[in-house]
């Protein structure tokens, strides 16, 4: 292969690469990967809040829910577990509380 062939295979490898990016390019921008009824559905999210349905959120009273008694749920949360005692102990508990009826 002499200089003349290399060229001329080199030239025409950068335009076919250059023509493939260029292809691509084109067609990445052309094509979506969201469905045009989707598109149609999606709007863009305005940047400002409505102050005064925030505070009248805050006002409002909490209510507690009919079915789960307040007293259950926080002391579901605040048990602590309780240590286990040994075999022996748990029989001179007992001797114990025998001698005390």
């Amino acid at each position: 292969m002499n200089q003349k062939d290399a060229l001329l295979l080199s030239i025409t490898t950068f335009i076919t690469i250059v023509a493939w990016i260029g292809f691509n390019i084109y067609h990445a921008t052309v094509t979506s990967t969201i469905p045009e009824s989707l598109q149609k559905k999606v709007q863009p999210i305005e940047g400002k809040f409505d102050t005064e349905v925030i505070e009248s959120v805050k006002k409002r009273q909490k209510v507690q829910p009919v079915s789960v008694p307040p007293a259950a749920t926080e002391s579901a949360i605040l048990t602590t577990p309780k240590a286990t005692t040994s075999a022996q102990e748990k029989e001179e508990e007992e001797e114990e509380v025998g001698l005390e009826l």
